[in-house]
């Protein structure tokens, strides 16, 4: 029994028709921050006898700041207590019938309910009795009759508040230069997560994530707060993206194996990571693919058949985004597998220009020296490469970069007329400009055009040495199988077919043949 030797009785103002509901676990956090913020963690002292809870530490409150609603906290305040402690007390009565002390130095402090009449209405108003009773070091917090549930939020107690030694922390298994810990939960089922040192949710999977370093999209969310309430799924997820792009999650993955194969949050979060970190899965799960990603018909089936054989030998399928992760796909293997095919296909069946191709080639960039120096120069030191087959240097030319080097040529380029080579070496050459259609690319070879007829004059020079060096090239390829010899080709043609073949060659052209094999139009 406390001695008395003198009261007031104060009105706060507060009525029970303010609007903030708040959970037992948050009035007890709320409480319970008052002496965090305040005191060293381990002169903080929780007793629970039966329904009736004490908390006291050294510290010493200021009592006017805990009755009046709207007080003047400043900086030096001892505690960060304001409108939350007004709340907690509002709640804690309101809610669960509890009655509220607070015993500081010779002050005692008593809240109650009175009805009064305001407006029209009949309200509950809280009271305060102050009391003038023996001194005590410190302050204390007193509350008899508590529910079920605020006893057992007490005896959560001070797990709520961030310190090295919480008992909710088990093995620490990561952390960042910024203030952010990650430590294996106690729980198989139950986690937490606290930013600036206060619990903020909680989670289903066995992780403690810690982030005492401030993030003012965060802390603009949360800041008017008054309610509890800010903390809700959208912020929680937009913290961890903060935090978890900041850890390394090889340590991390394994705890979340159960929920491997229907996903969770946090593994979608860090799929996301910038990071490229790949963990290594057991070989019976897989990333369910994605058909949006693929829109190749051919690939599509690949994979689908890939995905049935996991499926057959067992293998547990798991949300796509855990291939992020590391986890095998069926997407990415038969991806690697074709590029392993090309690779195979490109060693076997491309090569370096031999000797008398290299002077076809340098015969064909002098003379487009005379037409664009500049371009000239720019491939002056292009790698060339030689392929087999016209499908061959498809392939290469497609998986090509913007702005290379490197020129892709089929091996049947070198037996081409001189103009059909030349425009090709042109073509290819003013993808430096750009790609096939655009503005630019298309500019470059009208300039290009506008050159070549100014230069006509040099044009049958030319010509003739590049026809002899074909004819050299066709030698050294050694008419194989696949070039058939141009005269049993013709010798195969029904009369129909050599006339029907002379017609399609321009008349230009024909002209000039005739002109050079001297062979004249016989007179009807």
């Amino acid at each position: 029994m406390i001695e008395q030797t003198e009261q007031i009785i104060i009105d706060t103002r507060i009525t029970d028709q303010w609007g903030v509901d708040w959970s037992a676990m948050e009035i007890v956090r709320d409480f319970l921050q008052n002496f965090y913020d305040a005191n060293p963690i381990n002169d903080i002292k929780i007793i629970i006898k039966k329904r009736t809870v004490t908390v006291h530490a050294p510290a010493e409150f200021d009592y006017k700041s805990l009755i009046y609603l709207g007080s003047d906290k400043g900086n030096e305040d001892i505690g960060q207590y304001g409108e939350g402690f007004k709340a907690a007390t509002l709640n804690a009565m309101r809610n669960h019938h509890c009655i509220v002390h607070v015993h500081i130095k010779d002050k005692l402090l008593e809240f109650y309910f009175q009805e009064e009449e305001i407006g029209d209405t009949l309200k509950k108003v809280i009271m305060c009795r102050l009391k003038t009773v023996p001194a005590i070091n410190g302050s204390k917090l007193i509350l008899t009759n508590c529910s079920a549930e605020i006893v057992e939020e007490f005896k959560f107690g001070l797990n709520y508040f961030y310190y090295p030694e919480n008992a909710l922390f088990g093995t620490q298994i990561t952390k960042s230069r910024n203030d952010i810990f990650i430590y294996r939960s106690l729980y198989d089922d139950k986690g937490y997560v606290f930013y600036r040192k206060l619990l903020r949710s909680k989670l289903d999977v066995p992780l403690v994530i810690v982030c005492n370093r401030r993030y003012k999209s965060i802390d603009e969310k949360i800041k008017h707060d008054r309610d509890r309430k800010a903390f809700n799924e959208k912020v929680l997820e937009l913290l961890l993206r903060y935090v978890l792009k900041q850890v390394w999650y090889e340590a991390i993955i394994p705890l979340l194996e159960p929920w491997w194969a229907n996903g969770h949050m946090i593994l979608r979060i860090l799929s996301s990571g910038y990071r490229h970190q790949h963990y290594s899965f057991p070989d019976n799960y897989y990333a369910k693919h994605s058909r949006a990603e693929i829109r190749d018909y051919e690939m599509q089936m690949k994979v689908d058949q890939l995905e049935r054989e996991f499926q057959k030998k067992g293998d547990i399928q798991c949300p796509g985004y855990m291939a992020k992760l590391g986890m095998k796909n069926a997407t990415s293997i038969i991806r690697e597998r074709m590029a392993e095919i090309k690779r195979r296909h490109h060693t076997l069946y491309t090569r370096k220009p031999t000797e008398l191709e290299v002077k076809a080639l340098n015969l064909l960039k002098d003379y487009i020296k005379n037409i664009d120096s500049i371009l000239t120069h720019r491939y002056s030191h292009a790698h060339y490469t030689i392929g087999d087959s016209e499908e061959i240097v498809g392939q290469l030319r497609v998986e090509r970069s913007y702005r290379s080097n490197d020129i892709f040529l089929s091996k049947y380029f070198f037996l081409k007329s001189f103009s059909k080579a030349l425009a090709i070496l042109i073509h290819e050459w003013s993808h430096i400009y750009g790609f096939d259609g655009s503005r630019t690319f298309t500019d470059a070879l009208t300039a290009l055009m506008a050159g070549i007829i100014k230069q006509r004059h040099h044009l049958d020079e030319i010509e003739e040495k590049w026809n002899n060096l074909s004819r050299q090239i066709r030698a050294e390829q050694g008419n194989s199988q696949d070039i058939p010899q141009m005269h049993l080709l013709v010798d195969k043609l029904s009369e129909d077919q050599k006339a029907q073949l002379l017609k399609s060659i321009p008349e230009d052209e024909l002209l000039k043949l005739m002109e050079k094999e001297k062979i004249e139009l016989l007179e009807r």
